[in-house]
């Protein structure tokens, strides 16, 4: 009960931040010449719509899934694996990457973007774009 009452407490807490952080760029802060510098970009949360399985190649026996920009690997069957960093999909001039393949026979990923319904990216194991 106790856990339940401090993670209610800690969304509340970060909901106030939003709302109060929200109401001085939409507020009277702009309008009155404030200006709100960025200093930085910080992601806060993971989220993942593609994943693939990879089993031969460089990457053999590893899922792959997309988590904003980048692919993630998972190895299988190796005890108790971390998933690791495997490339960063923004040199593919991608703008919601949201889904993933591997195509075995060219050793290749194909990554969809939901704001480019009509085109399919294609990157090696290390992200770099490849021509279609």
């Amino acid at each position: 009960m106790k856990q339940r009452e401090c993670l209610s407490q800690g969304s509340l807490a970060i909901a106030s931040l939003l709302t109060a952080a929200f109401a001085l760029v939409a507020g009277d802060g702009l309008a009155n010449g404030v200006s709100v510098k960025k200093l930085t970009d910080k992601r806060i949360g993971g989220y993942s719509e593609g994943i693939t399985f990879v089993d031969k190649g460089d990457l053999a026996n590893h899922i792959a899934f997309v988590d904003g920009f980048e692919v993630w690997g998972l190895p299988v069957g190796h005890g108790n694996p971390k998933a690791r960093r495997l490339f960063d999909l923004r040199s593919l001039d991608i703008d919601h990457p949201t889904g993933i393949a591997h195509i075995e026979s060219r050793k290749l990923f194909v990554v969809n973007d939901i704001t480019q319904l009509t085109t399919l990216f294609l990157a090696d194991h290390q992200g770099r774009p490849k021509a279609s």
